[in-house]
């Protein structure tokens, strides 16, 4: 299962390379449920060029993570599927400020192979 690392003082994670498997499901850093925050996306088709991944009314693609939810969350394959590549970034609930971690954070990759559908 790929994961992705938010380091300690830092708020926007390393690419990850899902190679030929596409995101599915995020499952978060356990200690992120303690506090409301939001986890937006960056997808980048060629390892380079990143952008913020948006869903099919081009808003920000975002997961709320809290007390109530901190458990794996879905990840729409029309909105996932062109992207090889991918960094995750905390925010704050209205995605409006990043937020830096106060402790390194793994979070989890659900991924699929890429049918190329």
């Amino acid at each position: 299962m790929p994961t992705v690392l938010i380091e300690n003082g830092e708020s926007l994670s390393a690419a990850v390379d899902l190679k030929t498997m596409r995101a599915t499901a995020l499952e978060p850093a356990a200690a992120l449920a303690a506090t409301s925050a939001r986890v937006i996306f960056y997808g980048s088709l060629n390892g380079t060029n990143y952008e913020i991944i948006e869903d099919e009314a081009s808003a920000r693609f975002a997961v709320v993570v809290g007390p109530t939810n901190a458990t794996t969350h879905p990840l729409p394959p029309p909105t996932f599927y062109p992207y090889r590549w991918l960094k995750i970034q905390t925010t704050t609930v209205d995605a409006a400020t990043a937020v830096a971690q106060d402790a390194d954070r793994t979070f989890f990759i659900g991924a699929d192979n890429y049918t190329g559908r």
